[in-house]
């Protein structure tokens, strides 16, 4: 039922992204958005992204949504600009299926190519398990994507079963911890212990890090005295319009 929904949206242009700022920690400004796709409540109900992405990656869905949501934050980064917002990074989630899809690579290099893109602009983030069975296929594609100027993060970072070996390999950008840390860090040793070791360990190899689900200002200190880069999460913001974005920015 929920994959004929998505089907269904495809058809009827029912998909729209919201996006959540990422602030750094140190001097408090935005450095960059979160694009996080929703379908309209008439099409899917209140059925949640954790819900129904899950289904559209088990299907070749994944691929047509991804290419819609990659076109669609290009062609906002150039709205923002006309509104004097220069250089703002927009992180996109990429797919297991999209990184072993052949076509991907061409497919980002032309669509950058016609609206004018910097792929300095965008970073692509991949989960941790994607990551790690993204197999010869994925990992030339990370490569190439790379090779054009695009930047990498690995999301839910701590949830999965990375390999040191692929981190040192494949030169990311980012590691984003996971909010299952975060939501207990205050309170919890062994979740403050999680997220310090992968703290050390982003610096250790030269990566930035990145907290989500941020809710309280005791957790945002806690992450700004353990050496966290950023932070996303609703202490700042939730997720909001495209056109809200200018003036939060202000």
């Amino acid at each position: 039922m929920i994959e004929r929904a998505l089907k269904d949206a495809l058809r009827h242009e029912s998909y729209y992204l919201l996006y959540q700022p990422q602030l750094d920690l140190g001097s408090g400004k935005v450095t960059g958005v979160e694009a996080l796709l929703r379908v309209d409540e008439t099409i899917l109900g209140l059925i949640s992204p954790a819900e129904f992405i899950p289904i559209a990656e088990e299907s070749d869905l994944i691929l047509k949504i991804g290419k819609w949501v990659f076109e669609e934050c290009c062609r906002q980064i150039l709205l923002w600009r006309e509104e004097g917002i220069e250089n703002l990074l927009v992180a996109i989630n990429l797919s297991r299926r999209q990184l072993m899809d052949e076509g991907w690579g061409p497919f980002v290099e032309e669509t950058i190519g016609r609206y004018g893109i910097d792929p300095s602009n965008i970073e692509f983030e991949i989960t941790e398990t994607t990551f790690m069975h993204s197999k010869k296929l994925g990992y030339q594609t990370i490569t190439s994507l790379q090779e054009m100027g695009f930047k990498f993060s690995i999301d839910d970072f701590g949830t999965g079963y990375s390999s040191l070996a692929n981190l040192k390999q494949f030169i990311v950008d980012k590691l984003k911890i996971d909010r299952s840390f975060v939501m207990d860090i205050v309170e919890n040793e062994s979740d403050r212990a999680i997220v310090k070791a992968s703290i050390a360990l982003a610096k250790a190899l030269g990566l930035s890090t990145i907290a989500e689900g941020v809710e309280t200002a005791e957790q945002q200190a806690l992450l700004r005295e353990l050496g966290c880069d950023e932070m996303q999460g609703y202490l700042f913001s939730r997720p909001v319009p495209a056109a809200d974005i200018p003036e939060l920015l202000r």
